[in-house]
């Protein structure tokens, strides 16, 4: 992920907090229970709704099978858990 800058602030508690990666842009809301991802160049097609409980996160839709590894990496670098089970399935065997 080369370009992980956080944007939005601790000190701005309404605004959103967004990361652009390479091909996505990941954000959560200011509630810390809801987010959002998609692709630069394929939008929503290859984007979804995050779904987050206690700093660990619990649901997503959109794409299925597994969260790309640039939104993961993303997820973490806001602070949040996530479990195995949002991994590629097949890096896991």
């Amino acid at each position: 992920m080369k370009n992980n800058k956080i944007e939005g602030s601790v000190m701005e508690p309404s605004a959103s907090r967004v990361i652009n990666t390479d091909n996505f842009e990941v954000g959560i809301h200011n509630d810390n229970k809801t987010g959002w991802f998609y692709h630069h160049k394929y939008g929503d097609e290859f984007g979804g709704g995050l779904w987050f409980e206690n700093n660990k996160l619990t649901d997503y839709d959109g794409i299925s099978d597994f969260l790309p590894d640039e939104v993961i990496e993303a997820i973490v670098n806001f602070g949040f858990n996530i479990p195995y089970e949002f991994f590629d399935k097949d890096e896991n065997e």
